[in-house]
């Protein structure tokens, strides 16, 4: 059985499609970011943001909570960036599972939208 790659990642060729451009943000590590790439035979380039320049203005570095313990983590979340550099849409992912469709539905308007 093939493993799956995680989250959007796993859509690429949807996203290609649709002459969309990935990348992933995260607060690890370059070597962290160079395994995981590895692992999953990403092609996406991953930006590794440890000191939270980039994750912190785009208010994605909030208060957690898991099991009744409270915790500083990264909300994933995706941006559909236009054409002209500018944020068009911004999908908050409440959970994993879905979350590629749900990103995918507002690529879509927003194409369909120009």
């Amino acid at each position: 059985m093939r493993q799956r790659k995680p989250g959007v990642f796993g859509a690429l060729p949807e996203f290609t499609e649709r002459s969309a451009v990935l990348a992933g943000v995260s607060p690890d590590d370059l070597a962290s970011h160079t395994k995981f790439r590895a692992k999953y035979g990403l092609v996406v380039p991953l930006v590794a943001d440890p000191e939270h320049k980039a994750i912190e203005p785009f208010g994605l570095w909030k208060l957690k909570k898991l099991y009744g313990r409270e915790f500083m983590g990264l909300i994933r979340t995706s941006f559909i960036i236009g054409a002209d550099g500018r944020v068009a849409r911004i999908i908050r992912a409440t959970r994993i599972a879905g979350h590629a469709q749900k990103v995918l539905d507002a690529l879509d308007a927003h194409l369909a939208a120009k």
